[in-house]
Order: structure tokens, then C-alpha cells, then sequence
């Protein structure tokens, strides 16, 4: 070999080296950077002429797409459970458990005690007055469930909204750095950076849309929702949602008062079986417009038939319940059961034994009263009571059609809330370690600062030997200089 061609092979051995080592730093430097990607040189022998040595070929950036997709696929479906188990974790809240003071079913406890208390002795006045508060307090709570509810539904409702908002600006931004790349690669430079900003932004899709890309042959990419709806090919998909400023009960998507999600103009299938199902927008689509919908009408469907149980002449003789209202209303008028959706909101504890300047004497001797009778007599109150663990079928269509006691219909509502939280907790907690796995052999193939530095090591030393190759042969060329 020539002294040239060894300087050749020294000098791109170098030059090899110096980039080398400016990889290995930068991905020490990156290693806990969202996006990045280990960066290795792409090498190969130079043979040109008589001369040899190293070719840099281009920077690969180091991914595994299948990895990634499974990552992805198990990211949208955390960010799915998550959002159910906050869901439940806000009626299981509002709701309380069993064993709670202040819960529904200690409430109901409570009142139960009460009506037990005022019969056994209903001259006391401070006993009538007590029951009236604990029947306060249990209008009051179912109340609240049903408020909490709605509010939640309203909250899922804004929350769509911001999601589509980020969706739409990272897929214009996609976009934008696959023009980028392509005048990137136009010159021959490295896009590994623009692809690094393409992962962060397409990780934060993934939370609220499932989906998958295709790397195209000028490495841009395209983004599809996991059940094929494009989102970004040739041009950029538009996401579309109208956020609703009040949702009470009785709103709803199916009777289109609800914005459903609009893409490119055409409204899609937002349910567990639609294009995007999976992922933060889905769950809250599903909750706002299923999950919730169904607890408001179990609620709803607990009150009807509180409100029925007390409203019949066998347990207040002194009212005509189709003209008076009973013990429990309809925001103080006699409840129809036709307009049964809501009435958890509506339901209210009858004016006339309020503790809010009602008279509790007429909790003993009917609503329909006009002066006191006989203060020992506790026939209304044993009614009441009566009324309440009594089996009947109920009128609703949201309960069971089957026996059932108003005491059995708030522990079965109670354990079905508790029981789902479970259920989402255990999805979740199922889902993170898959997502944790997935995520470490993902992180496998990524930046090992330990191997790197290993790697800078060896790359200095190598440095060093082709730095030595080319002091040898500027010595050989001197001595044959001095020579002549």
C-alpha cells in the first residue's frame, strides 16, 4: 500500500471516528429525551482506486416498528382504562361505601332508624324532627348522585373537545416535518431529528386515538386510526366536535342534542365496535353518552320508586296522590311517571314536613292534616317503614323486573358501583403492566449509557490508532523529503 492510500484509509478512519463519537455523545446526552432514538453510523469499505479505508453510508436511527405499535396499541388502551376507573372512582365517591357515614346506604339506614325511632314513641316532637332531617339528608344525596352525574358528563363532553384540538394540531404538525424530511433528504442530510419530533407527537395522538403509520419510501410517514381511517396521507384528516355548554339528563347523542365526532366532514362511529375505539376520546364518548347515561337512569329509576312506595292512600290515607303530593315529589309537585328521566335531580322531600319551616307533626298524622290528631297513634309512620322493605315489581324498566325492596334496590346500585370500580381498577392495573413490559423491550433497543460509553471508549482508541497511522506516514514523508 501506498503511503497515500494508507493516508487515505487513516484520514476516513478519522473522520469515521469524529462522527462516531458525536453520535455516541448525543445519544448519552438523549437518553431519557421523549422521541429519541438511538442514533448508530451506517458503515461500510471504501474502495475506490487503489485506495480503501471506511465509507459513512448515512445515521441509522434504531427503532423496532413492531415494538412501537404494540407499545402504541397498549398505550391508547391504559389511557382507556384510566378514564374508566376515574369515572368510577367519582361514583364510588359520590355514592359511598356501605360501611361509610354518609353514604346512600347509610343514609337510608339512617332513615329507616328514624321512622323505627318516631313509631315507637310519635308524641316526641324531637323524634319527628329527626326523621325529617334524615329524609333530607337522603333526598339530598340522591340528589347529588344524579348532579354528579350530569356533571361528569359535561366534563367528558369539554374533555373530547380539548383532545380533538390536540389530535388536529399534532396531525398539522406531522405533516409539516414530512415536508421538512423531504427537503431534508433532498440534500442528503439527516432526519433523524424530525422523525424523533414525529414520535413524540404521534405517542401523544396515541393517548387519545389508537393508531398505526406507514413509513413511505422518502421516509414520511402516514397516520391511520387502528381501524383504517386515514388520518394523514397526501393531506391532513380534520377533526371535528361542538362542545355542548349544559347536558342535563335528558340530553343525549341518540336524539341528537349531543355533538358526535365529525372527520373530513362525515360523522363516525364513536361506540366500542367505531374507527377509533380504544384510547382517552372513545372512553369518554362511551361515558358520556352509555356509562353515565345508565347510572343516571338507575338513579332515576331509585328515586321513581321512592317517590311511589309513600304515594298511596294504604300509607297516607289524607292524601289523593293523583292530585296531592306525597311525602316525597316532583320539585314539590305530584311526580308523573311518565317523566321518570331526571327525577333523581328533581326528587325533593314534601314542603309541608321540610325541616326548612315545614310542621313534622304531619309526618305522623298525614300530609292531607289539617290540626293535630292523636299524638301516639304511629300508623303513617309504620306504613312509611313498611313501604320501604316491602317487595313489589317495580314500575321502572331500568330496575329488574322482579320483587324487590327499596332497600335492596340502593344496596344492589351501591355493590354494582363498588363492583365496577373494582372491574376498572383490575383493567388498569392489567393494562400498566403490559404497557410497562411492552415499554421495557421497547427501551431495550434504545440508549444504554453504560454500552454507550463503552462504545465512546473504544471509539477514542480507535481514533487514537488512526491518529498514529497518519503521524507514521507524516514521519515516512518528512525523512523522504530530508532524503532528497
Amino acid at each position: 500500500m501506498s503511503l497515500t492510500a494508507a493516508m487515505s484509509t487513516a484520514l476516513s478512519g478519522l473522520t469515521a471516528n469524529v462522527r462516531a463519537v458525536s453520535l455516541i455523545s448525543n445519544n448519552i446526552a438523549n437518553a431519557d429525551t421523549d422521541g429519541y432514538a438511538r442514533r448508530v453510523l451506517d458503515l461500510s469499505v471504501a474502495n475506490v482506486g487503489t485506495t480503501g479505508g471506511v465509507q459513512i453510508n448515512s445515521v441509522v436511527r434504531q427503532t423496532d416498528t413492531y415494538l412501537t405499535s404494540d407499545r402504541r396499541v397498549l398505550q391508547a388502551e391504559l389511557a382507556y382504562t384510566n378514564e374508566m376507573q376515574s369515572f368510577y372512582e367519582t361514583m364510588d365517591s359520590v355514592v359511598g361505601n356501605a360501611e361509610e357515614s354518609g353514604s346512600l346506604t347509610d343514609l337510608l339506614t339512617q332513615f329507616e332508624n328514624a321512622l323505627i325511632t318516631a313509631a315507637s314513641n310519635p308524641a316526641e316532637d324531637i323524634r319527628l324532627e329527626n326523621l325529617a332531617y334524615t329524609a333530607e339528608d337522603l333526598v339530598e344525596k340522591i340528589n347529588d348522585i344524579s348532579t354528579e352525574i350530569q356533571t361528569y358528563r359535561e366534563t367528558a363532553d369539554e374533555n373530547i373537545e380539548s383532545m380533538v384540538d390536540i389530535v388536529n394540531e399534532n396531525l398539522e404538525a406531522i405533516a409539516e416535518i414530512n415536508v421538512q424530511i423531504i427537503k431534508v433528504a433532498a440534500r442528503d442530510g439527516d432526519t433523524s431529528s424530525l422523525q424523533d419530533q414525529q414520535a413524540v407527537l404521534l405517542d401523544e395522538i396515541t393517548t387519545y386515538i389508537p393508531i398505526s403509520t406507514t413509513l413511505q419510501d422518502n421516509d414520511t410517514i402516514h397516520v391511520y386510526t387502528n381501524g383504517g381511517l386515514a388520518l394523514l396521507e397526501n393531506n391532513v384528516s380534520t377533526l371535528e366536535f361542538e362542545k355542548s355548554n349544559i347536558i342535563e339528563a335528558g340530553v343525549s347523542y341518540e336524539d341528537g342534542n349531543l355533538s358526535g365526532l365529525v372527520i373530513n366532514g362525515n360523522e363516525i362511529n364513536t361506540t366500542s365496535t367505531g374507527t377509533i375505539a380504544g384510547g382517552a376520546i372513545a372512553a369518554m364518548f362511551e361515558i358520556r353518552d352509555e356509562i353515565a347515561v345508565e347510572e343516571q337512569a338507575q338513579i332515576d329509576a331509585i328515586a321513581m320508586d321512592l317517590i311511589e312506595r309513600v304515594a298511596t292512600t294504604s300509607v297516607d290515607p289524607t292524601i289523593d296522590p293523583t292530585l296531592d303530593p306525597a311525602l316525597f315529589t316532583d320539585s314539590g309537585a305530584v311526580f308523573d311517571p311518565t317523566n321518570e328521566v331526571g327525577i333523581a335531580s328533581r326528587l325533593t322531600l314534601n314542603s309541608d314536613v321540610s325541616p326548612d319551616g315545614g310542621e313534622f307533626w304531619k309526618l305522623r298524622d298525614g300530609l292531607g292534616a289539617t290540626v293535630e290528631g292523636n299524638v301516639g297513634d304511629a300508623t303513617i309512620l309504620n306504613a312509611i317503614a313498611d313501604s320501604l322493605t316491602e317487595e313489589v315489581v317495580p314500575t321502572s324498566a331500568s330496575l329488574d323486573a322482579v320483587n324487590s325492596s327499596f332497600v335492596s334496590h340502593i344496596q344492589d346500585f351501591s355493590s354494582e358501583v363498588s363492583a365496577s370500580l373494582t372491574r376498572a381498577q383490575n383493567d388498569t392495573t392489567y393494562t400498566n403492566t403490559r404497557y410497562l413490559a411492552s415499554s421495557e423491550a421497547e427501551l431495550a433497543i434504545g440508549v444504554d449509557t453504560d454500552q454507550e460509553l463503552q462504545l465512546l471508549i473504544r471509539a477514542e482508541q480507535q481514533y487514537a490508532a488512526n491518529a498514529q497511522v497518519m503521524s507514521v506516514i507524516d514521519e515516512l514523508m518528512q525523512t523522504l523529503l530530508n532524503t532528497f
